[in-house]
């Protein structure tokens, strides 16, 4: 054979995609378009509402100013606290229930501080009370 004559090389045949893994497949879903139940037209995967008909796809999570004020309201006015627990508890994002979780505990912390500092205040003014009577009594002796 002759240096510049070649072989014909075997032409590769192309092989069967194999399926792919679980997760790659859960990405692949994600990555395709959802549809909107109400005009079942596509859907960004990250949209709250349907860019075609406005219907609301999935709640907006509470901003850090909503979670802010409705951690100073539960601590400060503790039973109306309550009111932005059971708001944000109601939601599906799992933001909006941690900060509903957040405001039921700070609620609770406060109630327990309030019912303790004003059982200190009583007993204090009780006994602040029962000092000037004793004094009252030793200045004016009654038989």
């Amino acid at each position: 054979m002759d240096a510049n004559t070649q072989q014909p090389q075997p032409i590769p045949q192309p092989t069967p995609a194999a399926p792919l893994p679980p997760s790659s497949q859960a990405q692949a879903s994600l990555s395709s378009p959802a549809l909107c139940p109400v005009c079942h037209q596509p859907v960004p995967p990250n949209a709250y509402f349907c860019p075609n008909c406005g219907a609301p796809l999935r709640t907006k999570p509470p901003s850090i100013g909503q979670q802010l004020s409705a951690y100073l309201v539960s601590f400060f006015l503790p039973p109306f606290g309550l009111a932005y627990s059971f708001k944000f508890l109601r939601q599906n994002d799992p933001i909006a229930k941690r900060a509903g979780w957040i405001t039921i505990i700070l609620t609770v912390v406060s109630l327990i501080l309030t019912v303790w500092l004003s059982e200190l205040f009583i007993n204090s003014l009780n006994q602040s009370i029962n000092q000037s009577l004793n004094q009252v009594n030793l200045l004016n002796p009654t038989f």
